[in-house]
């Protein structure tokens, strides 16, 4: 005769307990939220996605997530600021909407609310993500030495000026260039880059060198300016140029603009590449590179939103595009990224003739992002754009006028909102200036 065992107190809270209820949203793990999370492009539904919950809202502010978003969705670019013609010197940058299909409000895009008379009194000099750099305009000799510096960002009215060095106000400008390192709370993280001309003194001639201030944080969490030195001492170089006509700006890529050194004797031509660290240094080109680097409308630099400095050449009926690490310091490293035979590619552009561009006449007329343009002296009204990414070839005509730079203006990528307007009590005093995660 069997006896059965008692069954434990553990087999008889299996026994009594109820079925698990259906799992919901807040059983998903964070990692698997993560990824749902990154598939949302538009601010609107990030915005209310965040609304949702603590738990949402701590996993869409955390540090991780929004540089994995950022790397997924590029910054919408909501259109492009168009400076002011030189003959309508009192009016201010106008600003078109990237696509006429969507209804923008173009009264929240306004300058107005910058300092000194709005928008009228300052001239649009470059443009990074959703912030503009904007220069005071100025008359006389005063025009070409070191401005007045204004750092704005148009949604959200925010507007920082960048003050003068007193040692540095009398020096010729070349050009003013910014740089963002991200969209922060309270106040974006940014900096300023102005490449300067400083004449020798006791010296017969216009000669001088190329100096570069940057304007940014600094020790105690201060911005201020640091100036440094001169190309022709930094690092031993001698990088003398006779007149600060003789440099031609190129473009920007990464973290540095570049210069080219005009001469008419080849081996005094030269690269220079003004960093956003205060320095400045030589970037050497091989043979079959530098010798189709004469003027600017033969090369230019482009800039790939990567880590890469791209040159673009003309050599014949081809567009080539040469590559090379930023970080590199090589003349060997140069490879042949990209070609393309713009003369074949456009037969058929234009009704009536064979070709859209000869190879004879053929020059860039302006670079804007990745796409660049061409004309010819023959042609000179008739444009083609070769967008680098796809080396897709459009034509277009422009009228009477030559085309003048746009700088893109992209939204603030990922949104930025408020969520909480009391006192945090997690950050422990002060207002929530990011998603609030108390």
């Amino acid at each position: 005769m069997s006896i059965d065992k008692p069954e434990s107190k553990m087999a008889l809270r299996k026994k009594k307990s109820p079925a698990r209820p259906p799992r919901t949203v807040n059983d998903i793990p964070d990692k698997l939220l993560e990824l749902i999370l990154l598939n949302l492009t538009s601010p609107v539904v990030i915005i209310r996605a965040a609304a949702a919950c603590r738990r949402w809202r701590r996993v869409l502010t955390s540090i991780p997530f929004l540089s994995r978003l950022l790397q997924r969705h590029p910054h919408p670019v909501a259109g492009h600021y168009h400076p002011q013609p030189p003959s309508g010197s009192c009016s201010s940058p106008q600003f078109v909407p990237s696509s006429q299909e969507i209804s923008v409000d173009r009264r929240r895009f306004s300058l107005d609310f910058l300092p000194a008379g709005g928008g009228k009194s300052w001239r649009l000099v470059d443009s990074r993500s959703s912030l503009l750099l904007l220069a005071r305009k100025k008359g006389g000799w005063m025009r070409h030495c070191f401005p007045d510096l204004v750092v704005c960002e148009p949604l959200t009215r925010f507007y920082r000026l960048v003050p003068r060095p007193p040692e540095m106000k009398r020096h010729e400008c070349l050009g003013v260039f910014l740089k963002v390192y991200g969209n922060n709370m309270p106040e974006p993280n940014f900096c300023v880059t102005c490449v300067l001309y400083e004449s020798y003194t006791g010296v017969s001639g216009d000669v001088g060198a190329v100096r570069v201030c940057v304007f940014g944080w600094g020790r105690r969490g201060v911005r201020r300016w640091r100036v440094g030195p001169r190309a022709a001492i930094a690092a031993g170089l001698h990088l003398s140029v006779h007149g600060k006509d003789a440099l031609q700006f190129v473009g920007c890529a990464v973290h540095a603009s570049f210069w080219w050194v005009r001469d008419e004797n080849p081996q005094r031509r030269r690269l220079i590449c003004a960093h956003s660290t205060a320095q400045v240094s030589l970037f050497v080109l091989p043979e079959h590179i530098s010798r189709l680097c004469v003027d600017t409308s033969g090369f230019r630099v482009v800039d790939g939103n990567d880590d890469k400095v791209r040159i673009v050449c003309l050599e014949g009926a081809y567009l080539k595009v040469f590559s090379r690490s930023y970080w590199n310091h090589g003349d060997n490293d140069w490879v042949l990224e990209k070609q393309v035979n713009f003369v074949m590619a456009t037969c058929g552009l234009l009704p009536g003739q064979k070709e859209c561009l000869g190879n004879v006449g053929a020059k860039i007329v302006m670079v804007s992002g990745r796409c660049v343009m061409l004309g010819s002296e023959e042609a000179e009204m008739c444009l083609i754009s070769i967008e680098l990414e796809t080396m897709r070839i459009e034509r277009f005509r422009i009228g009477s006028k030559r085309p003048a730079a746009a700088y893109p203006y992209q939204l603030p990528w990922p949104p930025r909102f408020h969520s909480c307007l009391c006192q945090c009590k997690w950050r422990g005093k002060g207002p929530c200036y990011e998603n609030c995660t108390c």
